[in-house]
């Protein structure tokens, strides 16, 4: 299997165990924290498929915001932490047919804030159309903020009103042009 195919087995596998478990329940919350982790791999810079294996069995073990104090469901977390790995084991080495998802990532607290700095210097925002971080679904090399912080008084603030919405993102590609308005 390919790296891409096995990045969005991964995704896939996450989000429908995420869509079938009850919400509280820990293997949610273990799965919930593995799609966080899976999600800040760059699907255009991925490493070989054994790589990446051992990189997916690496957000497995990503730390949970809150370890719980009951028993069960810190079996429950290991359990669905367990089933991640040997799926990724058991994925590795066939060739599936895997349906693409949309493109997706979510930066790591220094990168987003690399990100936010190389936008706020670009569009001379003056931190006010930079965010810190962005979990939204955007296409390939995109940045999304959130119009609350586009400010009024930066030089940037009338493009960056054009293209906001009350509640919308931007994104702007890499180039720096504002690209879309997602949901």
């Amino acid at each position: 299997m390919d790296s891409v195919s096995l990045h969005t087995m991964a995704r896939r596998y996450l989000m429908s165990r995420i869509e079938k478990l009850p919400s509280g329940h820990g293997g949610t919350s273990a799965a919930l924290t593995i799609q966080k982790a899976v999600d800040r791999l760059d699907r255009d810079d991925l490493p070989p498929p054994r790589t990446l294996a051992a990189a997916l069995a690496t957000a497995a073990s990503a730390p949970l915001d809150r370890w719980p104090s009951d028993s069960g469901e810190r079996d429950a977390i290991s359990a669905e932490r367990e089933r991640f790995r040997e799926s990724v084991r058991n994925w590795v080495d066939r060739d599936l047919v895997v349906e693409p998802l949309p493109y997706r990532r979510v930066f790591g607290e220094d990168e987003a804030a690399s990100w936010a700095r190389r936008i706020e210097e670009r569009w001379a925002a003056g931190g006010r159309c930079g965010t810190r971080r962005s979990t939204a679904t955007c296409r390939r090399a995109c940045w999304c903020c959130r119009p609350p912080r586009c400010g009024t008084t930066a030089p940037a603030s009338s493009r960056c009103a054009g293209h906001c919405g009350r509640g919308a993102l931007i994104a702007w590609s890499r180039s720096g042009n504002p690209a879309q308005r997602a949901p």
